[in-house]
């Protein structure tokens, strides 16, 4: 059986010569051993920075996946950023957004929708503002998104949700 009674779905444990630990900040599960090394994300200053930490004394990748031990393994729980599977293609919802706002300069947000499983939807929602953007949006949709991503709606909204930040309020518009 792959999937624990509630229905998370299990990570498993770590490899020979890996170590597997969740970082109790945000239950972000971090990767270490022989295959993470200083070049694993090459010059970038910025990426090692990012997907790259050092605890107790070990260098651990950085998965962006949360995580969840139970029965001695590791369990999915979630992403921390908002990467995505769509059909089981891993989908980054920042770059759709990107190349929809580089296009058309209006204020979007992507949502995947119509969920499988656990991280795992069908399709995906573009929210937006300006009014008589759908001809415009499949256009774009078309030519720049990949072929397995599938937009089942596209809501015209006032504004987008923001944060105080001015983050994309994605909790705002959960039940769309």
């Amino acid at each position: 059986n792959n999937y624990s009674e509630d229905g998370i779905v299990p990570i498993g444990v770590a490899l020979k010569n890996a170590k597997m630990m969740i970082d109790p900040s945000n239950q972000e599960l971090l990767i270490g051993g022989e295959q993470v090394f200083p070049g694993y994300l090459g010059n970038d200053a910025r990426l090692k920075k990012d997907y790259l930490i050092n605890k107790q004394g070990n260098l651990f990748y950085k998965s962006g996946d949360m995580s969840l031990l139970l029965k001695n393994q590791h369990h999915f729980k979630g992403r921390l950023d908002f990467q995505v599977k769509i059909r089981g293609y891993r989908v980054e919802i920042e770059e759709l957004e990107f190349i929809l706002n580089k296009n058309l300069k209006d204020d979007f947000m992507v949502m995947p929708i119509n969920k499988i499983q656990i991280g795992n939807y069908e399709s995906v929602a573009i929210l937006y503002t300006k009014n008589n953007l759908i001809d415009e949006i499949n256009r774009v949709v078309k030519e720049h998104f990949p072929k397995y991503i599938s937009v089942s709606r596209m809501i015209a909204l006032d504004s987008i949700p923001r944060n105080a930040n001015g983050k994309l309020d994605r909790k705002h518009v959960k039940n769309i």
